[in-house]
């Protein structure tokens, strides 16, 4: 759960990139701060959503635990501010359809192409 903050503030900032390393405590408190009427409330239901990216046996639907067991097993975690938004704001069908897109790309990428994972972070990102 350490990277879960991290994952949060990426899914409702409004940043055009990633920070970097050096501006993360200030980034972190420029996205709270934004966030200060409904962080709580907010950083609560993100909380649930994101304890079924780890352990997705939460899942009420077959095909999401499978798809989100695949993306736990390649650790494709920089995805998941994606998944994130996608959760909150896409009908269960199409977000269904974006965590196998992920996977796909995941696997192509990380495990076929042997790229660093880095590199889908910023696109995920935008």
């Amino acid at each position: 759960m350490n990277s879960f903050l991290l994952h949060y503030c990426s899914a409702i900032s409004t940043d055009k990139e990633p920070p970097t390393k050096k501006s993360l405590m200030y980034w972190y408190g420029k996205t709270i701060e934004a966030e200060k009427d409904n962080f709580l409330t907010s950083l609560e239901n993100y909380a649930e959503i994101y304890s079924t990216f780890l352990d997705p046996g939460k899942n009420k639907s077959t095909e999401l635990k499978d798809v989100l067991r695949c993306l736990k097993v390649l650790g494709a975690t920089r995805c998941y501010p994606l998944l994130l938004v996608g959760s909150e704001f896409l009908p269960p069908k199409e977000f269904l359809k974006l965590c196998e897109a992920i996977e796909t790309l995941t696997f192509r990428h990380s495990t076929i192409s042997s790229k660093d994972a880095k590199i889908l972070e910023s696109e995920y990102y935008k």
